[in-house]
């Protein structure tokens, strides 16, 4: 979600302004691993793939 999507959302996510930063944080790291897990798994699957 950008920051439009979450200003656009209206007045209910105003509380939640505060645990923004640390959801934010964690979204990134969690996908940050996923990420890495797909990038090995794309590797396994050539590799297996050429031999």
């Amino acid at each position: 979600m950008t920051h439009l999507d979450l200003d656009q959302s209206g007045s209910d996510l105003t509380r939640l302004r505060r645990g923004v930063p640390a959801q934010r944080r964690r979204l990134m790291v969690l996908s940050g691993f996923a990420c890495a897990f797909a990038m090995v798994g794309v590797a396994a699957a050539v590799l297996s793939a050429l031999l």
